[in-house]
C-alpha cells in the first residue's frame, strides 16, 4: 500500500497535522481525575457563606414527601431537582443543622455525574476532531492536550459560575448539556446512528424536566444539527427522530402543566420572566406586591389581600402553601399578567446585557488570552482556521443559547456549560491549525492558570471558614440562629409570621416549621408610622392569626423600635404580637 505524501508519519510531524483520535481515555487517568474531583469538590462547598438557597425547591421537596409527586408539577419551578431533593431528604431525614450539608453532599454527587458527563463528551469529541491517519504517539499527544485543556476549562467554569453549594438545578442542567453534546459527537449516518439519535432526544427531554429554558435550547440544538450536520452524509431523518423522542419525553410534563394552567403551555417561566425583565412588571423576587401594571400588561386574577393602608400591610396565605407563599408559586400570583413584545424595551434589555458580556470577557480573560496566542501561531501556517463539521454546531449552539437568554435575562450560572463548549470548540479549531508541540504548551498553560485560579479562590474561602468555625469558634449559621430563637420564644411548627421590609429570613423560618404569610412591603412606612396606626395594623395581624413579626436590625427606628428581640448575630429580630 502506498501512502499519500500528506499521510505519511514523517510528513504528519512536519506539517503539524493532527490525526483522528482512535484511542479511548486511559482508565488510570480517568481514576486519577475522578479522585481529584472527589477531593476538590468538598472544599468547593465548604464556604457555606456563599450558599444560594432557592427556598421553593425545598418546599416542593417537602410537599412531595407529604402529598405525593403531584406537588412537583409547578408552572414556574421545574421538577427534576426538587424530585432529587425529596428522595435525598426522605432517605436521610437530616436534622435542621445537617440539612444544608446534606444537600451540599447531594450537589457533590451531581457534580461528579456532571464531571462524568463532561468526560463522555470530551472523549467523544476527540474522536470526531480530525480525519483518520497518523502515528500512535501523535494520537496520545493530542489526546493529552485536549484532556488537560478540557479539565481545566470544566473545573474553572463549573466551580466559578455554578458551584456545588447552590441549591439550584444548574448543575443538573450542566450535566445534561455535556451529555447531549457527547451524544452529538457520536452521531453517525442512519441506520447505524438511529439509536444515538433517539438517545439524544431522550436526553434533551430530561433537560426540559431540569429547567424550562432547556425546551427552546433543545430546539436550538436540533436546528444547529440541521444546519451543521455532525455526520457525513447528513442524517435529517435521524434529527427528526431525535425531535420526536424529545417531544414524546416532554409530553407528560406538558400535559400536567397544561391541565393545571387550563390552557396548553410548556410552562409559565418564559412568559413571566419576559414580563419582569423586559416589560418591567414588578417581579416577586424584589419583594414587590403586584397589583397590576404597567399599563397594558394586565391585572392579577388572584390579587394579594390588603389588610391595612397606613402602614401598608398585605396577606398572601391561601391557597398557596409553602414557607413563603409569595415565592412558592409565582405563576399563581401573576396569573393575569400579559407579556408583550416592545421593540424599545427589547433593545434596552439587549444594550443592558452588553455589560454582562464585557464582565464575562473579563472573567474568561485567560481563555481569551490563550485563544489569541493560538491565533498568532496560526499566522505561521498558510491556511486559515476554518471550522470542520464537528466544530460548527459546537460553536453555533452556545451562541444561539446566549442570544436566547440575552433577549430576557442572562446569568453566568445559566450558561456555564455552554461557555465550556464554546471555549473548547474555539480551541479545538485553533489547535488543529498549529504545531502540536506549541499547541500543547499553550493548552497546558491555560489549563494550569485556570486550575490555579480555582485553587486560590476556594482555598481562601475554605480557610476563612475553618478559621471562623473551628479555630475561632464562630457563631452558628444565621438560619440556625433564626430557627433556634423562634423556637425559644414559643413559635411552633405551623405558626404564622409577618415580615417588615423586603429581606426575609425564609430558610430559618422553614427550619422552625413556621410560615411567612403577611408583610409590610415598605419598611420605612412601618417604622415611621404613629403608634395608633401601628396598633390598628397589629390588631389586623392578630385577627389573621399572625403570631410574631420579623424584621432586620438596621431598620429598627421610630415608635415601634422597642419590644423587639435580636436574633444572635443573624442581623434579624423578632417580636411576639401578644407581648406587652
Amino acid at each position: 500500500m502506498t501512502w499519500p505524501e500528506w499521510l505519511r508519519p514523517h510528513s504528519i510531524a512536519r506539517s503539524g497535522a493532527v490525526p483522528r483520535i482512535t484511542r479511548k481515555p486511559d482508565s488510570a487517568g480517568m481514576a486519577v481525575l475522578l479522585s481529584i474531583c472527589a477531593l476538590l469538590a468538598p472544599a468547593l462547598g465548604w464556604d457555606s457563606g456563599r450558599t444560594l438557597i432557592h427556598l421553593s425547591y425545598f418546599d416542593m421537596a417537602s410537599d412531595a414527601l407529604h402529598f405525593g409527586p403531584r406537588s412537583l408539577v409547578d408552572l414556574y419551578w421545574s421538577p427534576l431537582y426538587p424530585a432529587l431533593l425529596a428522595g435525598w431528604l426522605g432517605v436521610f431525614r437530616p436534622s435542621p443543622a445537617a440539612e444544608i450539608p446534606c444537600v451540599i453532599f447531594l450537589n457533590w454527587l451531581i457534580f461528579v455525574l456532571c464531571f462524568l458527563s463532561f468526560w463522555f463528551f470530551c472523549s467523544s469529541w476527540q474522536r470526531a476532531l480530525r480525519p483518520p491517519g497518523g502515528a500512535d504517539s501523535d494520537d496520545r499527544s493530542f489526546h493529552k492536550t485536549i484532556a488537560y485543556l478540557g479539565i481545566g476549562v470544566f473545573f474553572w467554569c463549573v466551580t466559578s459560575f455554578v458551584g456545588i453549594n447552590w441549591v439550584t438545578p444548574d448543575l443538573c442542567v450542566a450535566a445534561i448539556v455535556f451529555l447531549a453534546a457527547g451524544v452529538c459527537c457520536r452521531l453517525s449516518p442512519a441506520p447505524a446512528g438511529w439509536r444515538m439519535y433517539g438517545f439524544l432526544g431522550a436526553v434533551l427531554g430530561l433537560g426540559y424536566y431540569a429547567k424550562a429554558a432547556m425546551f427552546p435550547a433543545a430546539l436550538l440544538l436540533l436546528s444547529c444539527l440541521l444546519a451543521f450536520p455532525p455526520s457525513t452524509p447528513p442524517n435529517r431523518r435521524g434529527i427528526a427522530l431525535a425531535a420526536g423522542v424529545f417531544l414524546l419525553t416532554a409530553t407528560p410534563l406538558i400535559a400536567l402543566m397544561s391541565r393545571r394552567a387550563g390552557h396548553p403551555t410548556i410552562g409559565e417561566a418564559g412568559r413571566l420572566n419576559y414580563a419582569w425583565y423586559v416589560n418591567k412588571v414588578p417581579p416577586f423576587f424584589w419583594m414587590t406586591v403586584w397589583t397590576g401594571g404597567p399599563p397594558g400588561h394586565g391585572a392579577p386574577l388572584h390579587p394579594i389581600r390588603q389588610l391595612s393602608d397606613n402602614p401598608r400591610l398585605v396577606e398572601f396565605e391561601s391557597p398557596v402553601g409553602g414557607t413563603f407563599p409569595l415565592f412558592r408559586d409565582p405563576a399563581y400570583w401573576y396569573d393575569g399578567v400579559r407579556a408583550s413584545f416592545n421593540l424599545t424595551q427589547q433593545l434596552a434589555v439587549l444594550r443592558g446585557h452588553l455589560t454582562f458580556f464585557l464582565q464575562l470577557a473579563k472573567d474568561v480573560s485567560v481563555l481569551l488570552g490563550g485563544a489569541l496566542a493560538l491565533c498568532v501561531l496560526t499566522l505561521r501556517t498558510k491556511s486559515r482556521p476554518r471550522p470542520t463539521a464537528p466544530f460548527r454546531w459546537m460553536i453555533a449552539w452556545p451562541i444561539a443559547v446566549f442570544g436566547m437568554y440575552s433577549c430576557v435575562h442572562i446569568e453566568e450560572r445559566f450558561v456555564a456549560a455552554f461557555i465550556v463548549l464554546l471555549g473548547l470548540a474555539v480551541f479545538g479549531v485553533l489547535l488543529c491549525r498549529v504545531d502540536p508541540e506549541a499547541g500543547r504548551v499553550a493548552a497546558i498553560t491555560v489549563a494550569c492558570s485556570l486550575l490555579l485560579q480555582v485553587a486560590l479562590l476556594y482555598s481562601y474561602g475554605a480557610g476563612k471558614r475553618v478559621w471562623h468555625e473551628v479555630i475561632g469558634h464562630g457563631q452558628q449559621p444565621w438560619y440556625l440562629a433564626v430557627a433556634e430563637q423562634l423556637r425559644q420564644i414559643g413559635i411552633h411548627p405551623g405558626d404564622r409570621l409577618a415580615l417588615v421590609g423586603q429581606d426575609p429570613p425564609e430558610y430559618g423560618v422553614r427550619l422552625a416549621g413556621a410560615r411567612i404569610v403577611a408583610m409590610f412591603p415598605d419598611a420605612d412606612s412601618y417604622w415611621k408610622a404613629g403608634a395608633p396606626d401601628l396598633a390598628r395594623a397589629q390588631e389586623q395581624l392578630r385577627k389573621a392569626g399572625i403570631k410574631a413579626l420579623l424584621a432586620t436590625k438596621s431598620d429598627a427606628i421610630g415608635a415601634d423600635a422597642a419590644g423587639w428581640t435580636a436574633i444572635s448575630d443573624s442581623g434579624y429580630m423578632v417580636r411576639l404580637l401578644d407581648a406587652p
